[in-house]
């Protein structure tokens, strides 16, 4: 179990810092070439990293994981 954590959690390090470097695009005042880096770079890095996170809070206990899961925010008042 220790080493599923421990690979989810590199693969979640890489997958932030892709999203950090594809944030750090700056369409230089073109609205629309803005818009084309963010359909084809951020939203396919967020998605991944939204995998990873998913995976993530299916390993670890409730009580390790701070923040609430996917299905609490869904459906849990």
């Amino acid at each position: 179990m220790l080493s599923a954590v421990i690979s989810a959690i590199n693969d979640l390090t890489r997958a932030i810092g892709v999203l950090d470097k594809s944030l750090a695009h700056h369409g230089d005042g073109d609205a629309f070439a803005h818009a084309k880096h963010m359909r084809t770079a951020v939203l396919p890095a967020m998605t991944e990293l939204r995998k990873i996170a998913d995976k993530l809070e299916t390993i670890l206990p409730d009580d390790l994981w701070p923040l609430p899961t996917y299905r609490e925010m869904l459906f849990i008042k």
